[in-house]
């Protein structure tokens, strides 16, 4: 069985996937790097640290789980790396040295040659690859993630691009976050509730609680709970009041630390609070402003197949949201599975792999 070994290194996680040349993917192996309890994420030289330890033990698990030294079954056909963050001069962050570091010498004790992608490229391939776009040559990607809100407009590239360096996309940004990204923002009002980082799954199931009818009542007192006899119905009424701003779009970008300021003021403002409903008034907001963003972007090109990635897109919440009201307008909406939405590698493989074997 030929295979390409892909390797990401974010500062979320770490990640390792196989792929083969029949569209499989054959291990698919991540991990979120440890953040401190209160903190809002890692410096560099931690996330760096982090990785540099954790992936050769990840190294060595799949080559034991799978038994790749039987080479009379298995053939690691090529390495490919993401070594920075976007297809931009300029682009780069000290984590992904981790994954260059490890796949350099993969690459040498193997004996195969090594490609380098971008963090984005391997997105959006993992996002398209299962897709009714897989083999779209023009489409709009929405990227969010983390550190990230960008829309972009892609354009397959027709040459040859069986080099290290290049992307088989055009990838022009036009549009996207003037200031924080979404992740930013939902990671730090979950954060300011008390959930760990990164908080986005704790504040799309809120969302969902709070929409569903199951809420959670909370305080930013940590001995202050349910548990304490509150009245509940008064608690609810006051939360009912919750003021959020909307996301405004104006010409393909958003601002979005307005919204951060005034969710995190209302915390801080108030001894007891819903957590699932500002969970949810702020996925709300959320996804008017994607769904905003989405329908001018399709008057301002023509273009009207459109891709969500990262690990933002993985949220249920956003997923539905988009979907029946996005169907309203005629948009053709397609989301990366939800379990290649948030950071992975194995994106980054399967384009190792399709400069390989193509």
């Amino acid at each position: 069985m030929n295979l390409a070994l892909g390797i990401d290194t974010s500062n979320y996680k770490t990640s390792i996937a196989l792929v083969d040349r029949d569209n499989n993917i054959i291990y698919d192996d991540r991990a979120f790097l440890r953040v401190s309890n209160g903190e809002k994420g890692l410096r560099q030289q931690e996330a760096l640290f982090q990785h540099i330890n954790r992936l050769p033990n990840m190294i060595r698990s799949m080559f034991t789980e799978m038994d790749l030294t039987d080479k009379e079954r298995y053939s690691i056909d090529v390495v490919a790396v993401s070594d920075r963050p976007r297809n931009v001069d300029g682009s780069y962050m000290p984590c992904f040295n981790a994954g260059v570091s490890i796949g350099k010498t993969l690459a040498t004790t193997l004996n195969v040659p090594i490609k380098f992608y971008s963090h984005q490229d391997g997105h959006i391939a993992a996002g398209k690859r299962f897709t009714a776009l897989e083999n779209s040559n023009e489409f709009i990607a929405f990227h969010f993630s983390g550190g990230t809100t960008e829309a972009l407009k892609c354009v397959s590239i027709n040459q040859d691009y069986k080099v290290e360096d290049v992307s088989p996309y055009s990838i022009e940004i036009i549009g996207g976050t003037k200031d924080i990204s979404y992740g930013q923002l939902i990671d730090r009002i979950g954060v300011a509730m008390g959930y760990p980082f990164p908080a986005g799954e704790e504040i799309d199931n809120g969302a969902i609680r709070m929409s569903s009818g199951g809420v959670i009542f909370d305080s930013n007192h940590p001995n202050h709970n349910n548990d304490m006899g509150l009245n509940n119905d008064l608690v609810y009424k006051a939360s009912e009041d919750y003021s959020i701003p909307s996301i405004k779009v104006n010409d393909a970008y958003i601002n979005l630390s307005g919204i951060e300021t005034s969710v995190l003021k209302l915390i801080e403002n108030n001894d007891y609070y819903n957590k699932d409903a500002i969970a949810y008034k702020l996925m709300i907001e959320i996804s008017k402003s994607i769904l905003g963003l989405t329908k001018l972007l399709n008057e301002q090109t023509g273009i009207n197949d459109f891709l969500y990635v990262g690990g933002v897109s993985s949220s249920s919440f956003i997923r539905s949201f988009l979907e029946k009201e996005g169907r309203k307008k005629g948009l053709n909406i397609h989301f990366a599975s939800p379990e290649l939405a948030s950071d992975n590698a194995v994106g980054i493989a399967f384009l190792g792999g399709d400069a390989t074997w193509l």
